[in-house]
């Protein structure tokens, strides 16, 4: 049916998983609250891929064993005996959040702008910059 080439692709290449590094956290959680009010499923998952990254380090400093395609989910019940009670509520609700807006469902300003505030906040606690 269709008959062209992709140019410029490998698939091996993309597959390979390489950690991606943010420079300034500040300015990334500054970024993304620039786009919460016209895009925030966009906020949501950028802040997603930040504290995939953030509960890794964690992670990785209390020598929790975890899977580089480990879920956000699975990530967070890794994180289970290692945190409060309620800092725990709000990762697993903010999975909620993010999952909804990672599956092409929209997300309310108001959600997006809980997230950026909160989500930070706890990634301070667990991991410095």
């Amino acid at each position: 049916m269709f008959k062209g080439e992709a140019y410029g692709y490998n698939k091996d290449d993309l597959t390979k998983r390489k950690p991606l590094k943010i420079a300034s956290v500040e300015k990334y959680i500054d970024y993304l609250k620039t786009i919460a009010n016209e895009y925030p499923f966009l906020a949501i998952v950028g802040l997603r891929i930040l504290t995939e990254i953030k509960i890794k380090d964690f992670l990785r400093a209390k020598n929790i064993e975890y899977n580089e395609k480990d879920t956000l989910g699975v990530l967070i019940r890794r994180l289970s005996n290692s945190i409060p009670e309620a800092q725990m509520n709000t990762l697993l609700d903010f999975n909620e959040f993010q999952n909804i807006a990672s599956h092409g469902y929209e997300i309310s300003q108001e959600t997006a702008i809980w997230a950026l505030d909160a989500i930070p906040a706890f990634l301070k606690t667990i991991v410095s910059d």
